[in-house]
This record gives C-alpha cells, sequence and structure tokens, in this order.
C-alpha cells in the first residue's frame, strides 16, 4: 500500500511536470 502511494505520487507529480511543460512551449493544441 505505502509503495503504491509512492507510485501514484510520482504518476501524478510527473503528469503535472508533463503538462506545464507542454503549457511552457505551447504545444497542447487540444
Amino acid at each position: 500500500m505505502d509503495y503504491s502511494l509512492g507510485c501514484f505520487g510520482v504518476f501524478e507529480s510527473s503528469k503535472k511536470f508533463y503538462r506545464e511543460l507542454t503549457r511552457t512551449h505551447g504545444i497542447n493544441g487540444h
């Protein structure tokens, strides 16, 4: 449970980072 929670946190932070990165570069045309 603790391990999966950590993985979820990493996934969420990575997703947020990718979203911020794409918004900064303006590649999200959706």
